[in-house]
């Protein structure tokens, strides 16, 4: 995180950020803050309001859409902190690296096929089956849909 200051150097901060942001201001410090407040807000939360926001203001047709999930390994000593409400569980799962000896953790992605705007994002345990879960991430992105269809049609 200490390399943003270089990696924005060259861009075009103010465009991509807002009037008079400057690449030195984006530190390890204020992406660590950045970071804490999404992580009280929601993911989950933040990532459906910009959906939902995308989806709307470029009418975006959700008819269809594609879910999949993707493992991610790492290595090292991941432990769920005691009451760690709503942390994921980096553990052994069927790796579709076939590297078992590593811990992962799962990203969902749902996509809509008009244009793959990202409609929901999640990040889960290491050891989940898509079949258990997926079920339960198009009901929940079928009615946030549900819901932004309502408030448009009024």
């Amino acid at each position: 995180m200490y390399l943003f200051p270089q990696f924005f150097a060259n861009k075009p901060v103010e465009e991509l950020l807002g009037e008079g942001i400057k690449a030195e201001e984006i530190n390890e410090h204020k992406i660590g803050r950045v970071m804490d407040k999404i992580w009280r807000y929601s993911l989950d939360k933040l990532w459906i309001n910009i959906s939902l926001k995308v989806v709307k203001k470029y009418q975006i047709n959700t008819k269809y859409s594609h879910l999949d999930s993707s493992s991610i390994s790492v290595e090292g000593e991941y432990k769920l902190e005691e009451g760690g409400k709503g942390s994921i569980e980096i553990t052994h799962g069927y790796s579709r690296d076939r590297r078992p000896d590593l811990k992962q953790f799962m990203i969902d992605l749902m996509v809509s096929s008009d244009g793959d705007v990202p409609l929901l994002m999640r990040i889960g345990s290491g050891n989940e089956s898509d079949k258990t879960i997926f079920g339960e991430l198009i009901e929940k992105c079928q009615s946030n849909l549900n819901w932004l269809d309502n408030l448009c049609s009024r």
